[in-house]
């Protein structure tokens, strides 16, 4: 049950695509993608590939649970069941 309910509230690929469709039709959001990908290139510029990619990765998989909170949270999910959700 526990892992039903992850899937059907935390690791819901679908949420994440309605966003992205959604905030492209936002000129201040395209401004802020292309301003992210110039930091990012002149950051793996200074540091190389490999840390770049550790970094991203990392920050990534913790971008995923702030998502995934904020989700359940507007879903009026109690707090309880999103720890449950967590493991």
């Amino acid at each position: 049950m526990q892992q039903l309910l992850a899937q059907l509230f935390w690791l819901n690929g679908e949420v994440p695509e309605a966003v992205e469709r959604f905030l492209d039709t936002v000129p201040s959001y395209q401004a802020a993608k292309r301003e992210y990908e110039q930091a990012a290139r002149q950051i793996e510029a200074a540091v190389g590939l490999p840390a770049y990619e550790d970094y991203f990765a990392k920050l990534a998989d913790f971008g995923i649970y702030l998502q995934g909170g904020y989700y359940a949270f507007g879903l009026g999910l109690r707090q309880e069941l999103i720890r449950q959700m967590l493991g």
